[in-house]
């Protein structure tokens, strides 16, 4: 069952869920190696004061909308979006921030079905609130970005030690 978190005291029961069952190994298996490994207590810190701001303003561009799929009394995945206003277009936009599964990569069918799940979810939510687009990104390390997974992107950046280290995806909702 899908609930949305809209108290820290649910936070903090989540994010033990979440958090406390990533290991050292899962967390360095998930970031990004061109920008470094993901800091547990950065990531639950932006979401708890975002969190704490949308509760105290409401849904005022910027806010943050968290949702945990729930089993037995224990979140066993979730998702984060951030809603805002992009600078460059004036559109509001729905971004991810993070997904969650319980210490592991959604691998087995159900944990992906869990996480398609959440993603309709956000996407419903973010049609039904008037927002413009629905942005995605994926690292591409991570991503199968095509049948034989092959990224290959050769120009002046990679050429001077950039890497390639996002791809992102948009959906216009209206």
């Amino acid at each position: 069952m899908i609930k949305e978190i809209t108290s820290i005291q649910k936070l903090e029961e989540v994010c033990e869920d979440w958090m406390s069952s990533s290991s050292e190994k899962h967390l360095s298996s998930i970031s990004p190696p061109s920008i470094g490994r993901f800091n547990k207590e950065s990531v639950r810190s932006f979401i708890s004061l975002m969190l704490k701001d949308t509760i105290s303003k409401g849904e005022i561009l910027p806010y943050i909308k968290i949702w945990s799929y729930e089993e037995l009394g224990s979140s066993v995945g979730g998702c984060c979006f951030v809603a805002k206003k992009d600078p460059l277009t004036g559109l509001k936009i729905f971004e991810e921030f993070m997904w969650q599964t319980k210490g592991s990569l959604a691998e087995s069918l159900k944990e992906k079905k869990i996480m398609l799940k959440l993603l309709k979810n956000a996407e419903i939510y973010a049609k039904n609130s008037g927002l413009d687009a629905l942005i995605l990104s994926r690292d591409p390390s991570f991503h199968k970005v095509n049948k034989d997974n092959e990224l290959r992107v050769e120009n002046y950046y990679t050429r001077n030690n950039f890497s390639v280290c996002q791809l992102t995806y948009a959906k216009k909702l209206k």
